[in-house]
């Protein structure tokens, strides 16, 4: 009896241990969080970055954050790093339209001469979400690939 008494308050001890130091991440993210959304109101994409780079290592599979990272990269020209996030995003959500949107318009915006790779990701997004479809057709910072007969047919029906 005298061992189950033990056994029992250690697994009490563990479950605690474990409570606390979950309660004790989601705080520091929750003020990592605060910090990067306060840092991108003020355009301070350094600080945003930073900020949310330590959101990334408590909690790397939160698509939000990583979308957000990719796009304060974006804001300071560095592209390959921004790339490296989006491609994250899809790679954990691929299931998911917006990772795949949000990447679309990374090159189809950041790089004129990726039009495959934009409309690739485009592709994916309406294979998820066929509604994406109108958002396509309507978007105006989609000028440059109306012409492209990829694109064309990504919009058709």
């Amino acid at each position: 009896m005298r061992e189950l008494i033990i056994g029992a308050a250690m697994l009490g001890g563990v479950v605690a241990f474990r409570y606390v130091m979950h309660y004790h991440r989601r705080m520091r993210f929750n003020r990592w969080w605060k910090t990067a959304n306060e840092c991108l109101g003020e355009d301070d994409m350094d600080g945003a970055e930073q900020a949310l780079r330590r959101c990334v290592r408590l909690e790397p599979m939160w698509a939000p954050v990583r979308g957000l990272l990719a796009a304060a990269l974006v804001n300071q020209g560095k592209l390959d790093e921004a790339e490296a996030e989006f491609t994250m995003v899809v790679r954990f959500h691929p299931k998911a339209p917006e990772g795949y949107m949000e990447l679309g318009f990374f090159y189809a915006l950041c790089f004129k001469d990726r039009a495959e790779d934009a409309i690739a990701a485009f592709r994916e997004a309406v294979a998820c979400e066929p509604r994406a479809r109108e958002v396509l057709a309507r978007e105006p910072r989609l000028a440059s690939l109306r012409g492209h007969p990829d694109f064309q047919a990504l919009l058709a029906p």
